[in-house]
């Protein structure tokens, strides 16, 4: 870890129940696939990169307490270093994966990863099934699902969706960062029916029509 960066505590499982517990919101650095393959209930899913801290921002604000999960204690030096750089100083600690939350007999969140054809199916057989775009308005415009409604992500989180919790919603966006990122924040609302598509509007764009 850089100098000048304060040590940040490993949570043991009780540390993290009480944080959830509590309501504060957990990071989870981990990919895609992971997360959305079982997740403390309620995490954000930002996965870890060069620019993990700008969708950091449009989640979460500075002022709030956080934890951070991820499945090395490298990955979580790299993302202090980045966080408290950007003024996300209210880091009260960290965990390594979820096994132990596992084993203590806890409820792990679900986030299925569906695939542009497994989506083409569900759209061809339930007409309820709704397609959040969550990218930009330019990226709308260059082509999208058609019936697919459209939300940015950053007016997403700031602003809600107006959807019945039961919804079965479809997240989308160039290539899936996006949509974990919403789908997780979703969930967190709870939202119970949420996937997100792997590979996004890139892969669709590849085998399926779009409109403008």
């Amino acid at each position: 870890m850089e100098k000048n960066l304060p040590q940040i505590v490993q949570f043991g499982y009780a540390d993290i129940k009480a944080f959830v517990a509590a309501g504060k919101t957990i990071i989870d650095l981990r990919d895609a696939p992971s997360f959305g393959a079982a997740h403390i209930p309620g995490s954000i899913n930002i996965g870890l990169s060069p620019q993990s801290v700008n969708w950091l921002r449009i989640a979460v604000k500075p002022e709030q307490e956080i934890a951070l999960l991820a499945n090395s204690k490298q990955d979580i030096d790299q993302a202090v270093a980045q966080f408290i750089g950007a003024g996300y100083t209210r880091i009260a600690g960290y965990s390594i994966g979820i096994m132990e939350w596992v084993f203590q007999g806890e409820e792990t969140g679900f986030l299925p990863q569906l695939s542009i054809h497994g989506l083409k199916r569900v759209l061809e057989k339930y007409s309820d099934h709704r397609v959040l775009d969550v990218r930009t308005d330019d990226e709308w415009r260059q082509g999208h699902i058609a019936g697919a409604v459209h939300i940015p992500l950053s007016l997403m989180i700031k602003q809600g969706l107006e959807m019945a919790r039961e919804t079965h919603i479809s997240v989308v966006c160039a290539a899936g960062y996006r949509a974990n990122i919403a789908g997780s924040h979703l969930k967190s609302l709870g939202f119970t029916h949420v996937y997100s598509v792997i590979g996004g509007m890139n892969a669709w764009k590849m085998k399926y029509a779009t409109e403008r």
